[in-house]
């Protein structure tokens, strides 16, 4: 039988790479292969740092299929399973088959502009919003019922692992990866006489799709799609539809793996 092949992914800071170091050698001991690069031959990611080195790594590695098995060298971790004491217990929990994989859904935007129709995907969340201090005016369509004309700094839509990020600064709901849901929370609303937009979060079926379609006052101007801590900017926008992704994020969660002590631990 052909060893495990491992793709490490790290960042640069200290404790990172004397983690990976550590880690090469544990798996070398196991006679577990380590893949210089990574490519689809691999059959296991250790992803080492905190959640922003968790994101850089999916999205370099093109949302890869398998699984991924997250080390915590950073600040909160949601994503990451381990600390750098526990590589022993990772590897013999792992050659046992003791872990469960909890799957991830992403989201995915089609961006309509003037050049044709573009794509985003984001783990966490796709925030769009107006550029620098200007207003996003946008129309808000659940799949083909309009419910809101809305004006303000931007529009949030986020997956339940992403609720606990960005989504929760904004005051939207903090939401069970169980859920098949997505949010949708609003960036500073207007609330004057002359427009009423709602001020909490939307919490919806993952299989509904939001259309986000420019008014006037914002065709011309440009978007700003943020997502995962990425950017890029968007003109002649005419429409935005934002929708659950088909691909699936695979991380390794070893016995004991309690998201609501997590959460509670973390950021409670």
């Amino acid at each position: 039988m052909k060893p495990t092949k491992v793709f490490i992914y790290s960042n640069d800071t200290g404790l990172s790479k004397a983690t990976a170091n550590e880690l090469v050698n544990v798996l070398s001991i196991r006679e577990f292969e380590i893949a210089s690069k990574y490519d689809e031959t691999v059959d296991l990611i250790a992803c080492i740092g905190g959640d922003g080195t968790f994101l850089n790594c999916v999205h370099e590695c093109r949302l890869p299929r398998m699984p991924i098995i997250g080390i915590n060298t950073g600040h909160l971790g949601f994503f990451q399973e381990l600390v750098p004491s526990e590589l022993e217990m990772f590897v013999n929990h792992y050659n046992d088959g003791n872990y469960t994989v909890e799957k991830i859904h992403p989201i995915r935007a089609l961006i309509t502009d003037r050049d044709g129709i573009h794509e985003i995907t984001g783990i966490n969340e796709i925030l769009v919003m107006g550029m620098y201090t200007k207003l996003a005016h946008l129309s808000i369509i659940m799949d083909d019922t309009p419910i809101q004309e809305f004006i303000g700094d931007g529009i949030l839509v986020s997956t339940p692992v992403g609720s606990t990020a960005y989504n929760y600064s904004l005051g939207g709901s903090l939401v069970a990866p169980e859920l098949d849901a997505l949010q949708l929370t609003p960036m500073a609303p207007m609330n004057t006489s002359a427009y009423r937009c709602f001020r909490s979060s939307i919490l919806y079926p993952a299989s509904k799709k939001v259309r986000l379609v420019t008014r006037k006052s914002t065709v011309g101007d440009k978007l700003l799609l943020a997502y995962d801590g990425l950017t890029r900017e968007f003109s002649n926008v005419s429409k935005i539809d934002v929708m659950q992704a088909d691909d699936e994020i695979h991380l390794l969660r070893l016995p004991g793996y309690d998201y609501w002590k997590k959460l509670t631990n973390k950021l409670l």
